[in-house]
């Protein structure tokens, strides 16, 4: 009796696993990018547009870091803004390569659900500015946002501040 109350309390004791989130969105090339395919590494999904100069400069500065850090960390560019994929796909010919992926993404898209968008503790995240970037933890849990640029400095102590 004594082993089955102690069993009990630590079931209902035990924090549910976090949801994961996930989504996927067609590549500029078509191609289907399933956000569970970079299960392992941290996640960095970065919504831009071509029409916001932060973006545009914090290209590098991301571009770097994923470069650096390719075994441990992911980034995913979310083209964020009324516009074709030919358009997108010259934009970004136009830049130097950021060696990283891009989908198109709109406001009438589909494929990215509202779960994308809600934290490990259900805490609403929403896109509101950009560039916004938003931080996916290697077993696929949302941990967090920012708004605004980062820089190769900011983007390495946000990930270690979700890791600590």
């Amino acid at each position: 009796m004594k082993r089955l109350l102690v069993a009990t309390l630590l079931f209902f004791c035990t924090p549910a696993p976090a949801a994961t989130v996930d989504f996927q969105l067609p590549d500029l090339n078509g191609k289907p990018l399933h956000l569970s395919d970079y299960r392992g590494k941290w996640v960095v999904v970065n919504f831009w547009a071509s029409w916001c100069p932060p973006c545009i400069r914090e290209f590098p500065e991301l571009t770097a870091y994923q470069k650096a850090h390719a075994n441990q960390v992911q980034l995913v560019g979310i083209n964020y803004e009324d516009s074709s994929v030919q358009d997108t796909q010259a934009f970004l010919t136009a830049l130097p390569p950021t060696g990283f992926p891009h989908v198109k993404y709109g406001p009438d898209s589909n494929g990215l659900p509202a779960s994308f968008f809600i934290d490990r503790e259900g805490k609403s995240l929403p896109l509101k500015v950009l560039p916004s970037t938003y931080f996916v933890d290697p077993e696929g849990g949302m941990r967090g946002m920012h708004t605004g640029p980062l820089t190769r400095q900011s983007l390495h102590e946000k990930l270690r501040s979700f890791s600590e």
